[in-house]
């Protein structure tokens, strides 16, 4: 007969058996989504997975490399840059077991193997794997978000010297080398602070977009933007932001947003809604119109813009027509004289978007055209 002293000891036993297999189990790549810090020699990583793959940097040099199942085990990981290895066996990643948040395994290159030991930082919410991204940029998402905060935390921001804008205090800020530029408004109020935080998110997205520009790309990739102030009062503050990247393809890209912010509220101001607008007709398709929308200006007000005398980035641009280019419509600017409408362009003008070409009608031009909120709007900006 078994003693129950016996049974107890043979439970254990079990019990402890499966603990080691469970410990020595293989990940999965089910096992893996999420994000993970670790070390690489005297390096410091951040790696991530989601549904899609894997990809990981180094905090020194934050240009991510992204990873692939080498089989249907996603034991193990293969470096997406590892064919550039002289002796073409690539660098592979093994991992041979996961427990409590943590992975242990080696990375192969060359014939060398380094240890390696990740821990988990940042999960998914679960049963919403698939709707979280390491890499997209702009998802926005608990992955993203945790997986780029280190790379972001540690950019060098610099600041350049004391500058003035319709008399107004203003410094320019870079970082990455200059390739990522803003301003940071200078003043104690609270309308500088929310000035300054809208531009200040703007200015770290971009750093973040230049960062997914060149993870896995090749030497000749890069992403560069900056910001140009156009109107600031008490009330109101616009800036256009100007992006040209390389992130692989045929081309370059080239591109702008404009934003108008109201200064006491934080919230972007659709400059479209200050002026009473017709609907798009075929029979007049040069129609000035909102881009992408059904909303377009009267037939007079669109004359006085066809006519109005442009104003360019650079000055070589000043004999395109950049009204015969316009796909999709316009966007409209504010500056001191009075709304801008810019053209927006597509192929094949794509590499006239640098000459931001704006059409301005001044604010006095436009009462006759103005919705009851534009008309408050341009009777506080002329003191009327």
């Amino acid at each position: 007969m078994i003693s129950q002293r016996s049974l107890h000891f043979f439970a254990l036993g079990i019990l402890l058996v499966f603990h080691v297999l469970a410990a020595k189990a293989t990940s999965t790549q089910s096992d893996l989504i999420g994000v993970w810090h670790s070390s690489l020699g005297k390096q410091r990583i951040v790696a991530c997975w989601d549904s899609s793959g894997g990809i990981y940097y180094p905090l020194n040099k934050p240009v991510g490399v992204s990873f692939s199942a080498s089989d249907e085990t996603d034991r193990i990981w293969v470096e997406n840059s590892s064919a550039q290895t002289p002796d073409g066996a690539g660098i592979s990643w093994e991992f041979e077991k996961i427990a409590n948040g943590r992975i242990s395994g080696a990375r192969k290159i060359q014939g060398k193997t380094e240890a390696i030991h990740l821990t988990r930082v940042q999960t998914t919410i679960k049963g919403k794997e698939t709707q979280e991204d390491c890499r997209f940029p702009g998802s926005s998402t608990r992955l993203y978000d945790a997986f780029n905060a280190p790379r972001l935390n540690a950019a060098v921001i610099k600041s350049g010297g004391l500058a003035t804008f319709m008399g107004k205090p203003y410094k320019a800020i870079t970082a990455l080398n200059g390739e990522v530029a803003s301003v940071e408004l200078l003043g104690g109020d609270s309308t500088v602070n929310t000035g300054n935080e809208a531009l200040r998110k703007e200015f770290m997205n971009n750093i973040v977009l230049s960062f997914a520009c060149r993870d896995d790309g090749s030497d000749r990739s890069y992403s560069q933007s900056k910001v140009r102030l156009r109107f600031w009062n008490a009330d109101w503050l616009s800036w256009s932001s100007h992006g040209a990247d390389y992130c692989g393809g045929p081309h370059p890209s080239f591109g702008f947003v404009t934003k108008t912010i109201d200064l006491h509220t934080g919230q972007e101001i659709n400059l479209w809604n200050w002026l009473r607008l017709v609907k798009k007709q075929d029979r007049h398709p040069g129609q000035i119109c909102e881009f992408l929308k059904n909303r377009c200006l009267p037939e007079k007000l669109g004359r006085l813009v066809r006519r109005a005398k442009g104003s360019y980035e650079d000055r070589s641009c000043k004999d395109g027509d950049f009204h015969d280019m316009v796909d999709g419509g316009y966007t409209i600017g504010i500056n001191e004289r009075g709304l801008a409408f810019i053209p927006d362009l597509a192929e094949p003008d794509r590499g006239m978007r640098p000459c931001y070409a704006r059409y301005t009608i001044p604010f006095s031009d436009l009462q006759p055209y103005l919705t009851e909120a534009g008309l408050a709007a341009v009777g506080r900006i002329l003191n009327l």
